[in-house]
């Protein structure tokens, strides 16, 4: 299991690895056509941190970039969808994050 990049983070990941990413909106409208690019993550049980590519992951300091974005998990839920139509066409994880708000 891989340890995350020292941001102040002392939790395992639980993955980590490329992942493609789709974008479905920009600033509140719908796209018409689906943009793919590819990423690296680092899934722990309390953040997914995304970077440009696995070397920018594997440095950290004032001097490297910073990620490209985080995303805290703490009190949502992560699903695995395993009988996902997209996944038997191309893509081998696909994964729904359902966010608990309190109000």
């Amino acid at each position: 299991m891989a340890r995350m990049p020292a941001m102040g983070f002392s939790q395992k990941s639980i993955k980590c690895g490329t992942l493609n990413k789709c974008k479905l909106a920009e600033a509140g409208n719908r796209l018409k056509k689906k943009e793919w690019s590819s990423c690296y993550i680092f899934l722990s049980s309390a953040h997914i941190i995304f970077y440009k590519d696995e070397k920018s992951a594997e440095k950290s300091g004032r001097h490297y970039e910073a990620p490209l974005g985080m995303c805290d998990l703490r009190g949502a839920t992560l699903q695995w969808l395993e009988n996902d139509k997209e996944k038997r066409k191309k893509h081998d994880h696909i994964i729904q994050v359902c966010a608990l708000l309190s109000i």
